[in-house]
């Protein structure tokens, strides 16, 4: 993964590491990326104020929406410490006796250790001003789109080598380039003559009394399952 960082700048220009909570993702980031700037995945922190604020107004009340909405706005705007400090007022405000409130005071304590631990993560007027994202989900996306898609469908087992090389193709499919790739084989004379570089042999399956025929062998598309 750092080699590849490294092809593509990593050193020589600005750097965003963007990530969910997970403390083992962040010493990797200290291990291998210590010159990018670390940034908490937005979302991932909404979910905990959105947790916190259960603890003090009803689900699904206006006022559990006030409440969250004005302390996504300071994070916002950079106000982490008037997150925090609210997150302090609610834990020392909630009894430590009565019902539901051991519940309530963990999660707030859980919310309010959570948030401090990633402060310094948490420049997200910063990085928005910059035009920068917040969110991981892009990058999720992308994952889901290029691999999962294409590799993660069910029944399907894959060696390394040769999902690389599928990967490869649907990069190319992906970023519109395929007909580009058609060309450069044709020209280097490494396109193949017909659909199937061997001659397809057959073999015939039963289906509702009826016997057919079909390709044994055939080329597939990348975005084509393997069936």
């Amino acid at each position: 993964m750092r080699k590849l960082a490294d092809k593509r700048g990593y050193g020589h220009k600005r750097t965003i590491f963007l990530a969910d909570g997970s403390e083992h993702i962040w010493r990797a980031q200290k291990k291998y990326f210590p010159d990018a700037e670390p940034c908490v995945d937005w979302f991932h922190i909404v979910e905990k104020l959105w947790t916190a604020g259960e603890c003090l107004h009803h689900e699904g009340s206006a006022e559990l929406k006030a409440w969250v909405a004005q302390h996504t706005r300071n994070l916002r705007y950079v106000r982490v410490g008037a997150v925090l400090a609210a997150l302090s007022a609610a834990l020392a405000a909630t009894p430590r006796t009565g019902p539901g409130n051991k519940g309530k005071r963990k999660r707030l304590a859980a919310t309010l250790n959570h948030l401090t631990h990633q402060r310094h993560r948490m420049r997200y007027g910063r990085f928005r001003r910059e035009d920068l994202p917040i969110g991981s989900g892009v990058v999720e996306g992308a994952v889901r789109n290029l691999v999962g898609m294409r590799l993660d469908g069910p029944g399907m087992r894959w060696g390394r080598s040769r999902s690389e090389l599928v990967l490869h193709l649907r990069c190319i499919l992906l970023n519109g380039q395929w007909g580009e790739l058609s060309e450069y084989l044709t020209r280097r004379g490494l396109a193949p003559r017909s659909p199937c570089r061997r001659a397809p042999t057959t073999r015939s399956h039963v289906t509702s009394g009826r016997r057919h025929e079909r390709p044994a062998i055939r080329d597939l598309h990348p975005n084509e399952s393997l069936r």
